[in-house]
């Protein structure tokens, strides 16, 4: 029978996991009234790297209380501000892109590496707990992503700007509040140079 300490460590999992389904859908919901995400990254060879992600939030959120939903040990919130037109930015800091989900503001974002031969694979996938697919396309923007890689992009999935190491989407509202999940694919030239992906060296994901 669980001890009050492993019940109590439960109850908080659960309520965390809980509060992170909320608040993505509710971010999803805001998109509709103030505007989608925007996100810029860069990624480096051994899987560290760096984001800034501008966001809608809620008219009582203050830069206190959504700072901490970014730091964890994988990840560190460097400077958070919240504008007038109620849109938040963050500028973080990661060691490894598969851990940036330790955070409460990415609980709802995947991301996994895969080495295949001189390319490495990126794939981001961002799960829409209030999905609806009966939401009218109002010809809205949707969400903005740019990411700048440690190689050349070869190809990227679905269709994007590509630059040199950069790829940028531009994502329709109406397709993103209609999906579950959305899912982002980059294949990138490494020459073998780069470090192999963290959870092929051996290492586990934490929670």
């Amino acid at each position: 029978m669980p001890t009050s300490s492993a019940r109590s460590t439960l109850a908080t999992n659960r309520q965390s996991v809980q509060t992170a389904v909320f608040l993505a859908g509710m971010v999803a919901s805001l998109c509709l009234l103030a505007g989608c995400f925007v996100v810029d990254a860069t990624l480096n060879a051994d899987g560290s790297g760096t984001i800034s992600y501008t966001y809608p939030v809620r008219p009582d959120a203050t830069v206190e209380s959504e700072k901490p939903r970014f730091s964890s040990a994988h990840v560190t919130a460097q400077s958070l501000t919240i504008g007038a037109d109620r849109r938040a930015t963050l500028k973080a800091a990661f060691d490894d892109a598969t851990k940036l989900d330790t955070v409460a503001g990415f609980k709802t974002v995947a991301v996994t590496r895969k080495r295949e031969g001189d390319n490495e694979e990126l794939q981001i996938v961002i799960n829409n707990p209030d999905a609806n697919p009966s939401v009218k396309d109002q010809g809205l923007e949707g969400p903005q992503i740019a990411i700048n890689l440690p190689g050349k992009v070869v190809d990227a999935t679905p269709k994007a700007d590509i630059d040199g190491n950069t790829v940028a989407w531009k994502l329709k509202l109406v397709d993103f509040m209609r999906s579950p999940k959305t899912t982002l694919t980059i294949r990138y030239a490494t020459g073998g140079a780069a470090a192999a992906p963290k959870d092929q060296a051996g290492s586990k994901k934490s929670d």
